[in-house]
């Protein structure tokens, strides 16, 4: 994604506007997971596939990139939050807090 244009089109609608859009995008993506989920039931490897889950995960890929380029800042309080989620689950995996349920093909 190159950087120019997610802050054009970020600075073009404005910090509220692509704040509900980034809404809107996370609830389409979470409407068509649970299509997929629901049509490939037992196969979450083809309902992953599914093109309109591709699509939503873009939106929502291009939404977030705007924020973490325009926001700089607020990025850098996410990326903190993620990476002390990820240490806090590799801890849990290794205690055993969460069975091992299975591998991406």
């Amino acid at each position: 994604m190159k950087i120019t244009n997610l802050l054009a089109i970020f600075n073009h609608f404005g910090l509220a506007h692509q704040t509900g859009k980034l809404q809107e995008e996370c609830t389409e993506l979470a409407e068509a997971l649970d299509i997929g989920t629901k049509v490939f039931t037992g196969d979450p490897n083809r309902a992953i596939d599914t093109p309109g889950i591709v699509t939503e995960m873009a939106d929502v890929a291009v939404m977030l990139a705007q924020f973490k380029y325009a926001m700089p800042e607020l990025w850098a309080d996410v990326e903190a939050e993620a990476n002390a989620k990820i240490e806090r689950t590799l801890k849990r995996i290794k205690i055993g807090y969460y069975p091992t349920i299975g591998k991406v093909q």
